[in-house]
């Protein structure tokens, strides 16, 4: 599949447009955010398939172009990994299968708007597009 530069950004602004009021969101708890049900099936469970990593999409709903997913291990406390999702290097949907609580963050060096994400928690829509992630 060709897509040129304008038409993927030209997605990417559709996908991303969440609103300005859910910038204000606190800590994704498993109350708040969908937590997965034993031998859950779905196109998120098939491609975030091992434990004990976190799994990030470009768009809402863990879709992405030629469904790539961004895999992750467990960033210790005290560090910070930047999301390489493909043509625009940032997630507006990730689950969290570290096995640890997990922080995302609105800019490549984990700056800006955060929020916690725990261990098993799905985020199908974040609040903000996430480029970054760092240990607890």
């Amino acid at each position: 599949m060709l897509i040129t530069t304008a038409a993927a950004v030209s997605l990417i602004s559709t996908a991303l447009a969440v609103p300005t009021a859910a910038h204000a969101a606190a800590d994704a708890s498993p109350a708040q955010h969908s937590r997965v049900a034993a031998g859950e099936v779905g196109p998120a469970s098939l491609q975030c398939n091992l434990n004990l990593i976190m799994c990030f999409w470009t768009f809402p709903d863990y879709r992405s172009l030629d469904n790539e997913v961004q895999k992750s291990l467990l960033v210790p406390s005290g560090l910070c990994r930047r999301i390489t999702t493909g043509v625009s290097d940032l997630s507006t949907s990730f689950w969290n299968r570290t096995g640890a609580t997990q922080r995302v963050w609105s800019e490549a060096n984990c700056t800006g708007q955060n929020f916690l994400v725990h261990t098993g928690v799905r985020i199908p829509r974040s609040p903000f597009p996430v480029r970054s992630v760092g240990g607890v």
